[in-house]
């Protein structure tokens, strides 16, 4: 385990599991065209340097492995795991904190001060479920959060919720005033139209008459008002499916994953390159070289990691009509996937 990220402790784990199970994991969301593709993409170096072509068992490793996550990962997705299922894998992984140990904290409190913060990783015995294993759990309360993006997005909402409130209350005051002293007016010209002999019919024309006006605009007061502004519209972001490739750049760009340090979904910031369309950058798990293509509006990766570049392109651009559907309907987590990826690059 020293010396070994989690991706590769689990990697190393899924690697002992049955090739039944692994092959039902694998695919799972895989074809087996996917798969034979992506090993012979795959390029073995052992120990001592030699190298030899993947086969299609190392590939079902490196897919498998992407599905196993632990019960709070799983959570954190919306799924929750099914009725008597366990964990398919029992391991110890690296967890972050920043908590000083207890030999610190009795040391601290024995010469009267606080212990201070100790950052660092420690194994934890950890329970890994696949994606066979886990289920669409209930949608999470209004009241949860993902990102804090989210939770600034929703305060500005809430204030510009009171302060339209407040406005609209004094103005429905104002309103209300106004009205009552048209409603005064009005008694004042009906009272003084009675007034008028049926013998003078030209003051009584007159009294009628601003009689009726003083009706017409108590009408008018109590009509309800036009609104001025229509809401805004939902920002989606801008679509890829209509731009054209170009030469590779290099460039850097935000993508939606997960760390040992924030095991919630974020948007980190990755150095690669870009065709135009798609951004790319590089993975190192053990000894393989695993390239993804990121949509860069979402951050999501579009499609299974290719051995290089240009292979993680090719895969990227066949599936351009599932991403066009995609933009077209994007699904609340990608929309909250876009709010991340634009709170990042906006700070």
């Amino acid at each position: 385990m020293k010396g070994m990220t989690n991706n590769q402790i689990i990697m190393s784990e899924a690697a002992k599991l049955d090739p039944a199970t692994l092959h039902a994991i694998a695919t799972a969301h895989h074809t087996a065209a996917q798969i034979e593709a992506l090993a012979a993409q795959i390029t073995v170096t052992e120990d001592d340097g030699t190298q030899h072509p993947g086969t299609t068992h190392d590939a079902e490793i490196m897919l498998a492995a992407s599905e196993l996550h632990t019960f709070d990962y799983w959570k954190k997705e919306g799924k929750s795991v099914k009725l008597h299922e366990k964990a398919l894998i029992e391991c110890y992984l690296w967890k972050y904190t920043t908590k000083p140990s207890k030999a610190q904290r009795e040391a601290a409190e024995a010469e009267g001060k606080e212990a201070a913060p100790d950052p660092h990783y420690y194994p934890t015995k950890s329970h890994l479920f696949s994606c066979l294993q886990v289920q669409d759990s209930k949608p999470a309360p209004a009241a949860r959060f993902s990102s804090t993006a989210e939770i600034i997005a929703y305060n500005k909402k809430l204030a510009a919720e009171r302060k339209a409130a407040a406005k609209a209350a004094a103005e429905q005051a104002d309103t209300k005033n106004a009205l009552d002293v048209l409603k005064q007016t009005e008694c004042k010209a009906k009272a003084a139209f009675l007034a008028v002999p049926e013998t003078d019919r030209k003051a009584q024309a007159e009294a009628l008459s601003a009689w009726r006006k003083a009706r017409q605009d108590i009408a008018a007061a109590e009509k309800p008002a036009e609104p001025t502004t229509k809401p805004a519209p939902e920002i989606i972001p801008a679509g890829v499916t209509d731009k054209k490739p170009g030469g590779w750049k290099k460039c850097s760009f935000y993508a939606i994953c997960t760390t040992p340090q924030n095991p919630t979904n974020h948007a980190e910031k990755r150095d690669g390159y870009t065709d135009g369309v798609f951004n790319y950058y590089a993975l190192h798990l053990g000894k393989a070289t695993i390239w993804y293509a990121v949509h860069p509006a979402y951050g999501v990766s579009i499609g299974p990691g290719q051995n290089s570049r240009s292979a993680a392109k090719t895969a990227a651009f066949e599936l351009l009509e599932s991403v066009a559907k995609m933009e077209k309907t994007p699904s609340e987590r990608l929309k909250n996937c876009a709010a991340m990826v634009a709170a990042a690059q906006n700070a």
